[in-house]
């Protein structure tokens, strides 16, 4: 929810209130605005996920849980993944409307959707296929703990979606 309202606001308001003109009218160009706005995200993403995943240490201490720091670590990558996958959808909404109420409800909408695609998929086996086309599928901090490996696949999806989506994105504000 942070990433969405985050990347809605990252240009869509800008556009909304009348303020990205302002911005454009500055030496720079548009890539770079938008970049900016990436590495803000991205930054505040890093940030959210360090602390969240700090907290778990005193955590499993508090309630006598053997916590690993290399299970720590990994979910905390795999947290950031995800989180740069949603926040580089969200930028690439971002920059196709004028509205940030539109960019929130597709986000919400596409994430509902891939939400409720994982969990169909894990309840109907004629259904099975389509768990691959949701975030929610590859992202599974569980088997980190039962089985304290990272996914590869799961990383290589979300940097495909991010890496994706991002120059989209970039290509969209380009040409705007």
């Amino acid at each position: 929810l942070m990433l969405t309202a985050y990347s809605g606001a990252a240009v869509a308001k800008e556009i909304e209130d009348k303020t990205m003109g302002l911005l454009l009218s500055q030496p720079l160009s548009r890539l770079q605005l938008y970049f900016t706005r990436l590495l803000a995200g991205v930054t505040g993403l890093a940030i959210f996920v360090a602390l969240t995943i700090l907290s778990v240490w005193p955590l499993a201490k508090l309630f006598d849980y053997e916590a690993s720091w290399n299970e720590i670590y990994k979910t905390g990558l795999l947290g950031f993944g995800f989180g740069l996958a949603v926040l580089c959808i969200g930028l690439l909404c971002s920059t196709l409307s004028n509205e940030t109420g539109r960019v929130y409800a597709i986000m919400s909408g596409l994430l509902l959707l891939m939400y409720v695609a994982n969990i169909v998929a894990g309840l109907e086996a004629s259904l099975d296929k389509i768990k691959y086309a949701s975030l929610f599928y590859y992202f599974s901090p569980g088997n980190i703990v039962s089985t304290g490996g990272l996914d590869h696949t799961s990383m290589i999806v979300f940097a495909t979606v991010s890496l994706a989506t991002a120059t989209l994105g970039a290509l969209v504000i380009r040409r705007r």
